[in-house]
């Protein structure tokens, strides 16, 4: 059973994010994350091997995982409210609560 790898790296320009909604349905409107410098994508497939007479009969292809990097020079507030969970005080100062939030990442160019 091999496992394939294929991975490319891009530069990225109007990177946004979308915070899920409340009730879970879907994603809010999208916020544009500033500061994305580049983006990474990996995709991974491993082949299903059916035996049979004691041997390897049939090689299926398996599914592609795709899973991603994005890099960043820093990380704007809007997001670290909203994926980290984290909680403006009202001295401006940012404080975690431990309640990390779903959230949808996605590139809009490349």
């Amino acid at each position: 059973m091999a496992v394939e790898k294929r991975k490319v790296e891009f530069g990225i320009e109007n990177a946004y994010y979308a915070p899920m909604l409340p009730d879970g349905t879907g994603f809010a409107t999208p916020i544009p994350l500033i500061g994305a410098t580049g983006c990474t994508m990996e995709v991974e497939a491993e082949d299903v091997a059916i035996y049979a007479d004691n041997r390897v009969h049939l090689t299926i292809p398996g599914t592609d995982i795709t899973t991603g990097e994005l890099t960043m020079l820093q990380l704007p507030e809007s997001f670290m409210i909203h994926a980290h969970g984290r909680k403006k005080m009202a001295n401006g100062m940012l404080t975690n609560t431990g309640d990390r939030k779903t959230l949808l990442i996605w590139k809009a160019w490349i």
